[in-house]
């Protein structure tokens, strides 16, 4: 089997190193096929950390949690009734998950953080101004 990398497809590798998030955006928005080792619980870590930080809680009153948390096994812990010990029980805990966050509007979610820099802020300024 060939595989040929066509620029432009995925971001170089370079860019992963600038943006440690990137390969996260790109799992939660199905740019890059899931990865079959286990690696749903972290893109479902990330996914919790990204409401967290942008103080969207769906998934306190969906699975009844006693408020927000940033401990992924919590929520999972919720969906499988507390059993967590199964490797395959998890990984498909943290699909509901994200198949959770998706059906309430996860997709609509900017990911970048969008601070603006002085320069920006000024030329913003300037056209309010106008």
């Amino acid at each position: 089997i060939w595989l040929i990398d066509t620029p432009g497809l995925l971001p170089p590798t370079a860019a992963f190193a600038i943006d440690p998030e990137l390969y996260f955006k790109l799992r939660v928005n199905g740019q890059m096929d899931d990865a079959p080792d286990g690696d749903s619980v972290r893109v479902a870590d990330y996914v919790l950390w990204k409401c967290n930080r942008k103080e969207w809680f769906f998934y306190v009153d969906e699975l009844k949690l006693d408020g927000p948390t940033d401990d992924i096994m919590e929520v999972l812990g919720k969906i499988t009734n507390g059993d967590l010990g199964d490797k395959y029980k998890l990984a498909k805990a943290a699909w509901v998950f994200l198949e959770l966050s998706h059906e309430h509007g996860f997709e609509s979610m900017v990911l970048d953080d969008l601070e603006l820099d002085d320069e920006d802020e000024k030329a913003l300024e300037g056209r309010r101004a106008m």
